[in-house]
């Protein structure tokens, strides 16, 4: 068995199938009594993930992540300190030792040492399972993450689910 499972939710457009998916997933797993934690994107009325904002699984609080950054503005506006006080959600998923966490998506923060890296590390050291969304333009650095370890979905609910599903049995079935 390994000591962690990770899958990604691989996509080549917006991303709001992929975080439509997670949410179906969620909400299924939520109403199987399972104890969820982590941070998604928010979904508006027609369906599409709203990037500037990430709700907790647990609770439903929102944070929003990017800063104003003015018009013309070309940098990135994603705030570290902002996203910071949001990993919080993932934290306490981890130290309450949820059955699973949702990390909104893998993506270039990461990549470059920041963003929710540590908040995913952490859930790795704990044994927990965690579920996210991955531009296809990381592919090669998701592989290198999770050491070809990491397991890659369509954006399809039933198959999330049941990967989910499995990976919390196979983690109780570890005792843990």
């Amino acid at each position: 068995m390994n000591d962690f499972s990770t899958a990604a939710v691989l996509y080549n457009d917006e991303g709001d199938a992929a975080t439509a998916a997670l949410w179906h997933t969620a909400t299924e797993l939520r109403r199987l009594g399972f104890h969820l934690g982590g941070l998604l994107n928010p979904l508006d009325n027609q369906g599409r993930h709203i990037n500037s904002r990430l709700v907790s699984i647990a609770d439903g609080v929102e944070f929003s992540i990017f800063q104003n950054l003015g018009s013309g503005s070309s940098g990135c506006k994603l705030d570290g300190g902002r996203l910071a006080a949001a990993g919080a959600a993932v934290r306490d998923a981890v130290q309450a030792q949820a059955d699973l966490v949702f990390i909104n998506k893998f993506g270039h923060a990461e990549i470059e040492n920041r963003g929710l890296l540590a908040e995913y590390l952490a859930a790795a050291a704990a044994g927990i399972p965690v579920l996210t969304t991955l531009p296809c333009a990381y592919l090669n650095d998701w592989r290198n993450f999770c050491g070809g370890e990491g397991v890659e979905l369509a954006a399809d609910a039933d198959a999330i689910t049941a990967w989910a599903l499995a990976a919390i049995a196979e983690r109780r079935g570890a005792g843990i």
